[in-house]
Parts: structure tokens; C-alpha cells; sequence
């Protein structure tokens, strides 16, 4: 609620509020009924408050407040969930980034003139109504993301669904948008992408490399959101709300599609990766030539290209061309990137660690990882 008042020029309170007492012509104090209205009805009130003074031949006058402004009191508005306009008792200015402090009017008291016998006071001022209202557009929009998502049914996460939902974005023209993983019925990761099936994509192949975890169990939800609505769907509003209800989010754990680089090898891993190791003994396709041997390089691209997980490596293009036997060893990750650094041989170092592989020449020491040196003839 808010109020406007006609004052006496005195510095009076009534119910705690503030003065709202008229002048009679014969001296004696009239205590007038406020006029109150909600946020939405406030304006027309004070508009329809103003002609009805203004006809009667009396101004209204705003009430001095003690230990304030004279014509204002200081109060604070604080935008609720669904960005409404929720007035209560004072409250410290900026105690959240939703809580503005703002000037707020109070009562407004009707006076009448002549027979009645009300007097106008002198100097009066008329109506006036000055706030400061905050409208936290991003968040009030991200509020609505979420619960648009949650209304919507989960579909699986799996190619075919993949493969729907490219043909509803090439017909809705539109790719960009918010998505929510969902595992065993929980919501796992909020995210947002320029192409959500890409995105979508990359995550169902991250989390086939994955142990424990059930493919079967995957499910998505997406919205789809034209130029306007995309710029102002905050990822990071998103992921906050949604962490906020759901403890046991991906989001901030190490899940993400992108390899997190060079220079986390060697740190911690995070929750995600804690849980959900990589599958080390991943099988890899490979074709062989009739004596069982493939060109370094080719072997290094075609683990890289089928390996669901990161796999990184620095070999000169030189070294590359050198051919490789694997006849009788088994197709498996773990056991190629051994083959590779014994073939390799001194000075070389794999590493199998949280998110995937790695291959250098170095002595790197990985804390958290298997090292793969070469194997002793």
C-alpha cells in the first residue's frame, strides 16, 4: 500500500502512519480517512483523489513526517518472486541487490470548502507522488524460464529425440535456447546454447564415456527462444535458481562439454568427475592393414575422433608418420595410449585423468591421474 495525505502543516501521527488530519474553519482538527490503494490501482486513485480536490476548490498538501523530509517518508519497496511490488515494514536500504530504498507519499485527506466548513490551507502544494521502483527484468524473466521448463515433459536423451528436435529447430527457425538435463527424474544442469541440439549432443557423448551412469535414465527438457528472448535469458540467473532447489546440480561440479585445458591436468577433480569417472577401457574402432600395423597419425585421430571423453596430445607431425603394430592388442583406450608411449618411447608420458587422456613429452607429474610411462623390453 502507499498513501497521500493533505496536512495541517502539523507534525502529527495517527495508528503510526503518519498525520492525516483536516482543518476545519472553526479551528478544530478533522481526522480524515486515508485513501490506500494497491500498486497496480495506485495511479488512477491519486489521479481520481486530485480532480476531486481540484473541483471542491482545495489543494491537497503532503504531511511532514518528524525525523524525515517534510513532505516524504522513507520507506523501501522489495520486488518479489514474481516481480511484483511488495511494501512492508521498513527494512534496510540495499540489504540485497532486490531491495531499493524509494520516497513514498502518504495519506491523502479529502477537504472540502465553504458550507461545509473545511478551510484550504494557505500555500498548499498539490499532488505529487515520487518513487524510485527497480524492476529486476533479467531475473523476473528467468523466474519464468524455469517455470516454463518445469511444466514442460521430459523427452529422452537420446538420438532420436537429437534428431527431432534439429527438424523443430530448422522449422521454428530458431536454435538457440535454455535447456535442463534431467537424470533419474532430478534436474542435473541448466544451460544455455546458440545450437541446443549441438550442445545436447555433446553432452549425451561426454556422459556415454561415463561410469555410473545409466543412459536409460536420461531425459531433457528445452525452450527454444527467438534473438530478443535469448539475450535476455540469464544463464547465470538460471543456474542460481536452479541450484537454489536442487542441491545435487552438475552445474559448477566439472560437468560441461568443453575440454577445461591444459592447465587443469594436474589439479583436483571436481564432483562430477569424483562420480562419474571416464570409462578408461573405452573400445575404439581401428582398421589394420594385413600386417596389423596403422600410421601413428591416423591412430592418434581416430582415437580422438571416437573417444567420448577429452584426448589431447603433442606429437610432431614428423613422428607421426611412423606405423604402429597392434596386432595383438586389444582396441581398447587404456591399452592403445600404452602402445602409443612405449612406441614412442623415453622422455614420453600418457596419462589417464578425471575428464580424459593426455600424451606428451615430458615428466609431468599428474597427482590425480594413472601416469602411462613406457614399458621396459
Amino acid at each position: 500500500m502507499a498513501w497521500l495525505s493533505a496536512s495541517t502543516g502539523a507534525s502529527e501521527e495517527a495508528a503510526g502512519i503518519s498525520c492525516q488530519t483536516c482543518l476545519r474553519s472553526n479551528g478544530t482538527r478533522h481526522l480524515a480517512k486515508p485513501l490506500k490503494a494497491t500498486y497496480r490501482s495506485y495511479y488512477p486513485r491519486l489521479t481520481q483523489a486530485s480532480r476531486h480536490l481540484t473541483k471542491v476548490g482545495c489543494a491537497p498538501k503532503l504531511c511532514p513526517v518528524p525525523g524525515g523530509n517534510s513532505n516524504f517518508r522513507t520507506s523501501s519497496i522489495q520486488i518479489g518472486r514474481e516481480g511484483r511490488e511488495e511494501i512492508g515494514r521498513p527494512v534496510p536500504k540495499s540489504t540485497s541487490p532486490r531491495e531499493v530504498g524509494v520516497i513514498v507519499p502518504v495519506e491523502v485527506c479529502v477537504q472540502r470548502s465553504g458550507e461545509l466548513g473545511y478551510s484550504c490551507l494557505p500555500n498548499s502544494t498539490g499532488v505529487s507522488l515520487q518513487a524510485l521502483y527497480v524492476f529486476d527484468f533479467l531475473r523476473t524473466v528467468s523466474e519464468q524460464l524455469k517455470e516454463k521448463l518445469e511444466s514442460l515433459s521430459a523427452s529422452p536423451l537420446d538420438d532420436a529425440a537429437l534428431r527431432q528436435l534439429q527438424d523443430f529447430q530448422i522449422d521454428v527457425r530458431s536454435a538457440q535456447g535454455v535447456y535442463l538435463l534431467i537424470y533419474d527424474g532430478q534436474p542435473r544442469y541448466i544451460g544455455k546454447a546458440n545450437n541446443v541440439k549441438e550442445r545436447l549432443t555433446q553432452h549425451l557423448t561426454k556422459l556415454r564415456g561415463r561410469r555410473h551412469i545409466d543412459l536409460e535414465k536420461l531425459t531433457y527438457k528445452v525452450l527454444l527462444l527467438d534473438q530478443s528472448m535469448s539475450t535476455a535469458a540469464n544463464e547465470d540467473i538460471l543456474i542460481g535458481l536452479f541450484k537454489t532447489q536442487y542441491s545435487d546440480m552438475w552445474n559448477g561440479a566439472g560437468f560441461g562439454p568443453k575440454d577445461p585445458g591444459k592447465e587443469r591436468d594436474t589439479t583436483k577433480p571436481g564432483k562430477f568427475d569424483q562420480q562419474h569417472p571416464i570409462v578408461e577401457d573405452y573400445p575404439v574402432e581401428i582398421e589394420l592393414d594385413l600386417e596389423g600395423s596403422i600410421q601413428l597419425g591416423r591412430l592418434l585421430a581416430t582415437m580422438k575422433s571416437q573417444l567420448p571423453y577429452v584426448f589431447r596430445y603433442d606429437v610432431p607431425a614428423s613422428v607421426q608418420m611412423s606405423t604402429i603394430h597392434l596386432q595383438s592388442v586389444n582396441h581398447v583406450a587404456n591399452d592403445l595410449l600404452q602402445v602409443i608411449v612405449t612406441h614412442l618411447g623415453d622422455g614420453w608420458r600418457g596419462a589417464i585423468i578425471s575428464y580424459g587422456m593426455v600424451l606428451y613429452k615430458s615428466s609431468k607429474h599428474y597427482p590425480y591421474g594413472i601416469e602411462i610411462d613406457p614399458l621396459l623390453d
